[in-house]
């Protein structure tokens, strides 16, 4: 990440206040940017002895 969704200006890696991990921080309206990992979910219905793989 290179600029603010918010504003537009350069975002900068640093620890936060009350943080314990660097974030994207925007340097003119000091907005954080978190970045979430992606969730993958997985289904198996069994009936009986039968499986069905989604």
């Amino acid at each position: 990440m290179k600029f603010c969704s918010e504003c537009g200006a350069p975002v900068e890696l640093r620890v936060p206040e009350g943080d314990d991990r660097p974030r994207y921080t925007c340097t003119q309206c000091d907005i954080i940017h978190y970045q979430n990992p992606r969730v993958v979910v997985g289904c198996l219905p069994t009936i009986g002895d039968q499986v069905l793989l989604c």
